[in-house]
């Protein structure tokens, strides 16, 4: 796992896997989010969070398709980041390695 895509992949496939993972993610901001997907789906995540929603595919692809995002993230997209990740128990260590990328490119 190197690239931004794919640490931005794996943080959103983790909580595609166990919304509960949110609570370990609190530091974790959009701008951390390098690719225009990327910040979509967290914003859709947040935004259900906010709403106290259930967190899941469904309900993400929903919340891109009622603010215009859909299009661009894809369904594909979606369904990428879920099977992307063999556990949700590292969402924590996925968060620290995409805000680390991010706080690198940012300097």
């Amino acid at each position: 796992m190197n690239s931004i895509t794919e640490l931005e992949q794996s943080v959103i496939g983790s909580v595609l896997l166990d919304e509960a993972n949110l609570a370990f993610l609190p530091t974790l901001e959009l701008y951390d989010f390098q690719t225009a997907r990327g910040r979509a789906t967290w914003q859709a995540i947040r935004n259900l969070e906010a709403d106290a929603s259930p967190i899941d595919l469904e309900l993400i692809a929903a919340r891109l398709t009622r603010d215009g995002s859909l299009e661009m993230v894809t369904y594909e997209y979606l369904r990428e980041c879920e099977l992307r990740v063999p556990t949700a128990m590292n969402a924590e260590a996925y968060a620290k390695l995409l805000r680390d990328a991010a706080l690198k490119k940012r300097l």
